[in-house]
C-alpha cells in the first residue's frame, strides 16, 4: 500500500549551494574518491539496484541501435559504495551532446538513479558548470 508522504514547503529562498559541483570535489576527498565528469560525449549512468540495472538492459538495445553503439561503446564499474548492484556505466557516444539536460535525460531514460538524475538538472537550472559527475576511487 502506497502511504501519503508530507511534504515540507518549498523554501523558494533556498539557495541550494550544497549541491554544486564545487562541493562535491570536498566530499569526494573526504570519501577517497575524485571527481570525474563526463566528456562531451559521455553518460554516466548510476546503478543502485538490480531493478534499475534491468532497466539498463532493457533500454540498452534500443538506445544502442538508435546511436548506431555497441557493447564496446559501455564501460561498467563497481559503485565507490561497493554495495550490490550499485555500479557506474560509462556510455562514449559517437556525437556531442546538445545539452546538460540531454545528457541528464538520457542517463534517466537509460535507469540511471532518479535522484541523482534529479539534483544534476537542479544543478543546470543554478548554472552549475559540471552537473553531472561520478565519485571514483583514487
Amino acid at each position: 500500500m502506497v502511504k501519503d508522504v508530507d511534504w515540507e514547503p518549498v523554501d523558494a529562498g533556498k539557495d541550494y549551494a550544497e549541491l554544486r559541483s564545487e562541493v562535491a570535489h570536498r566530499d569526494a576527498e573526504a570519501k577517497g574518491c575524485v571527481v570525474v565528469v563526463p566528456t562531451n560525449r559521455q553518460l554516466f549512468i548510476d546503478i543502485d539496484s538490480k531493478a534499475a540495472l534491468d532497466d539498463f538492459w532493457r533500454c540498452w538495445s534500443v538506445f544502442r541501435e538508435q546511436e548506431q553503439l555497441h557493447n564496446e561503446d559501455m564501460v561498467r564499474s563497481d559503485s565507490p559504495s561497493g554495495e550490490k548492484h550499485h555500479e557506474h556505466i560509462v556510455i562514449t557516444l559517437k556525437r556531442d551532446l546538445e545539452s546538460d539536460e540531454e545528457r541528464i535525460m538520457l542517463q534517466a531514460l537509460l535507469g540511471s538513479d532518479p535522484m541523482r538524475e534529479m539534483l544534476s538538472w537542479k544543478r543546470v537550472k543554478l548554472g552549475d558548470k559540471t552537473p553531472t559527475l561520478f565519485f571514483e576511487k583514487k
